[in-house]
């Protein structure tokens, strides 16, 4: 399949760059996570564009999810991603010193034909597009894992939920593909660009959510970890820094806080680090051996000076870890395209909403 992601101009995450960009430099570019970096790994050799922002309806849903401020709006299409100055911003260090309007486009000026996937960022290409290439699968999702209607709408085959489930789509329609689409080695392989060869590694991350505090600067729930001599690494809001600090971690541990949907975890396994947690504080618990779970601290420093007992065993685990990872962030949600690809061919349409749904769609194009 050859795919294309897009995203709007005024979306507030993912790269500020060109398209055909090496990883590593989209990696630098982002205004705030890694996002779905994999698609660009050699092995799928996805496209990239930034979309101008468009008039009709359907290129605003985004405001159902993420109100944007004027101010914040207005540097995200014309300032440089360093130069962003919104109080939504105030945490974040973007590195880029481009601006979305060096690299935008209009959706009339591609290709699209050339495309069996696009899958959208919010709704950055409008239905008038769209109904223009009926041979390509166009999907979207919404940048905040939020939606108002479980049925894809505007012209779309396929609305991504952002889970990993596992399983392959029976039709056209909702259907599960992460944001944090990596590789088991995607993040390994930038970090080895950026930082070379890491040949010892040493020490515990701390998943940020250990702590609601921001920016991190202290994890105390962690502080056990010193008397197994390892030092506590603690989450930086710049992303090579974060990076940096995750590839020469050993271990990565979370010992409390909310429950997460899983995308630093994937990171995690992804820069080549062991992740250690309590599965029910992980959405997506799969992407875990048993062997790795853990459900307190004694339980976590137990099975630390286990590990760094047996280099054999850690490595093992670590293995581990990254086949789950091309299972399920990997492997599943490009068979669901790919059999959402020869639905929509073989002339499935989607599925139409149930009568509740209908309601509510028609709710909504009155207010």
């Amino acid at each position: 399949m050859k795919i294309a992601l897009v995203k709007q101009d005024l979306y507030d995450d993912l790269y500020v760059c060109p398209n055909r960009t090496p990883v590593d430099e989209m990696f630098l570019s982002t205004l705030m996570r890694t996002g779905p970096l994999g698609l660009f790994d050699k092995e799928i050799d996805a496209d990239y564009f930034i979309i101008k922002e468009q008039p009709e309806r359907e290129c605003r849903s985004y405001q159902k999810s993420c109100r944007l401020s004027k101010q914040l709006k207005y540097e995200l299409q014309n300032l440089p991603a360093n130069e962003i100055k919104a109080d939504s911003f105030r945490f974040k260090k973007p590195l880029s010193t481009h601006c979305h309007s060096e690299y935008s486009k209009n959706p009339e000026d591609i290709n699209w034909k050339k495309y069996d996937v696009v899958i959208s960022i919010n709704v950055a290409i409008p239905t008038r597009i769209v109904k223009q290439y009926p041979e390509t699968l166009w999907c979207y999702m919404y940048g905040e894992a939020n939606s108002e209607t479980p049925y894809p709408k505007y012209g779309y085959d396929v609305l991504i939920t952002q889970d990993i489930m596992g399983t392959v789509a029976p039709s056209l329609g909702k259907v599960d593909f992460p944001y944090t689409f990596l590789g088991p080695k995607t993040l390994e392989n930038v970090a080895l660009k950026l930082f070379g060869k890491n040949k010892k590694k040493s020490g515990v991350f701390a998943e940020i959510n250990n702590t609601t505090e921001r920016p991190v600067t202290k994890v105390p729930c962690l502080d056990f970890v010193k008397k197994l001599g390892h030092e506590v690494i603690l989450h930086d809001q710049g992303i090579k820094d974060n990076l940096e600090h995750l590839y020469k971690a050993k271990y990565f541990v979370k010992v409390q806080g909310r429950v997460i949907r899983g995308n630093s975890v994937i990171e995690a396994i992804s820069a080549g680090t062991l992740v250690l947690m309590n599965p029910k504080d992980l959405m997506h618990a799969q992407i875990l051996p048993k062997e790795c779970w853990i459900h307190n601290q004694k339980e976590a420093a137990a099975l630390i000076k286990q590990l760094d007992a047996d280099d054999k065993l850690y490595k093992k685990l670590l293995e581990k870890e990254r086949e789950l990872v091309q299972r399920y962030v990997v492997d599943a949600p490009l068979e669901n395209l790919k059999a959402c690809l020869e639905y929509k061919r073989a002339g499935q349409t989607v599925p139409k909403p149930t009568l509740r749904h209908r309601i509510k769609l028609f709710l909504e194009l009155l207010s």
